[in-house]
């Protein structure tokens, strides 16, 4: 059992043009500011509704035959509809159609009407005179307890599905809750149909004789059926008509009550009030690990990398006594190595530091070579790697402070003054 706010009947349709102009700025049009603010809010929801659907019957989508590429109403696409821009709401039929046998009894073409009760009319023909007959499209909304909705909300986004009773009067889903249905079923939504003439209105969809060469009324025209049954290909002008007006429905209902048709009047909604509803919650929680027996077998490798590691951090850091050294690799440590090195012989002589002067394209060439200086390290020309740096002294013979080189347990010195080995470094 859940709760929610509801704030409205079926008679505060009649409202809604009111409310709009809420979110509207005053233009002084009492009389036709709120249809006209209605109609344009419509007519821009409505109309990317009615394009995502047509783009869903594209060439490429024919060319797989997709199932619901059917004579069959109910097996067709679904109508879809955006609910405050973020939620993708899908519609379910509630009656189905057989348009070969409607049209043969009737000695026309009869696909079929969206109400049982029309509200709204519409007249049209194909253009380019392709057809001389004219198809008429009946509208209206009505309120039903047949169906119950599935909403769902992941990472991928939200949405909001109608399930309803399948053609036998049993609900098709296998839900724990059932619609609750009512004497009242299918309830006209009062105030619709003079809503629903201004959203055609604002689509261009009455034009009449005059015809404005309107877009929306071209390819809504070009859906007219020229046979008895559905285009397998194209959608039917009811279904398009449908797809366009959905976006009404759902703004109208938002704030309905979860009662079906009780006894409700409309000052019972004086102030908002809260209504409960069954409902069940399906939670899809994700977890790190296996879910299967044999899949904890990997909690062993996972502890034995664990002790590895560890022990590996102990073996270096208390048995070897190993310290942070500076990798005199990297450009960044020899660039500040060379920046507060003294001039040396061949390299930036007289010049880096003494006159200003950069360093000169000669210099390139000339290689050098890391040498410790006291605690610290200088770059030197290759010319001096055997001598004494500037400011040294000269008492402490050759090789004395010695040049850089790498030892096994981290920098150290050069040998003394003896004559062993070749010297080693970084050089370039």
């Amino acid at each position: 059992m859940l709760a929610g706010q509801v704030d409205g009947d079926f008679s505060s349709t009649l409202k809604a043009d009111k409310t709009c102009l809420t979110a509207w700025p005053d233009v002084g049009d009492t009389q036709w500011g709120g249809s006209t603010c209605l109609a344009m809010k419509w007519s821009s929801l409505c109309g990317r509704n009615f394009i995502k659907y047509m783009s869903a019957w594209d060439d490429q989508a024919a060319a797989t035959n997709p199932a619901w590429m059917s004579e069959r109403l109910l097996e067709r696409r679904p109508i879809s509809a955006s609910l405050d821009n973020n939620v993708t709401v899908t519609t379910a039929w509630l009656d189905d159609h057989d348009v070969a046998a409607d049209s043969e009894k009737a000695g026309r073409i009869i696909p079929y009407e969206l109400g049982d009760r029309p509200e709204v009319y519409l007249l049209g023909k194909a253009p380019d005179n392709t057809t001389s007959d004219y198809f008429l499209c009946s509208m209206k909304a009505s309120i039903t307890t047949s169906c119950t909705t599935r909403y769902n909300a992941s990472s991928g986004g939200q949405s909001l599905e109608a399930v309803c009773d399948d053609t036998n009067g049993k609900h098709s889903d296998g839900s724990a809750i059932q619609p609750l249905r009512s004497t009242g079923d299918r309830t006209a939504l009062v105030g619709w149909r003079d809503l629903g003439f201004n959203l055609l209105n604002s689509l261009s969809l009455n034009n009449g004789v005059f015809d404005g060469d309107a877009s929306t009324a071209r390819i809504f025209t070009q859906l007219q059926l020229t046979e008895p049954k559905l285009n397998k290909t194209l959608p039917s002008p009811a279904e398009a008509l449908l797809s366009m007006t959905t976006c009404t429905v759902l703004d109208l209902t938002q704030n309905f009550p979860f009662q079906p048709f009780g006894n409700i009047t409309a000052n019972d909604f004086s102030t908002p009030q809260t209504q409960h509803f069954n409902a069940s919650v399906r939670v899809a929680q994700y977890m790190s690990g296996g879910s299967e027996t044999y899949q904890k077998a990997l909690l062993v490798v996972l502890a034995l990398t664990l002790l590895i590691n560890i022990f590996i951090l102990i073996y270096f850091a208390v048995l070897l006594r190993i310290k942070l050294i500076t990798d005199l690799c990297e450009p960044l440590v020899l660039f500040v190595l060379g920046y507060h090195s003294p001039p040396s012989d061949g390299l930036f002589e007289g010049r880096w530091g003494v006159k200003g002067e950069g360093p000169l394209k000669r210099d390139m060439a000339v290689e050098w070579i890391v040498k410790r200086r006291g605690e610290g390290l200088v770059v030197v020309g290759m010319g001096e790697r055997d001598g004494e740096v500037e400011g040294e002294g000269m008492g402490r013979g050759r090789g004395e402070g010695g040049w850089f080189r790498m030892r096994r347990r981290g920098g150290g010195r050069g040998d003394g003054d003896g004559e062993e080995g070749s010297p080693e470094g970084l050089r370039a």
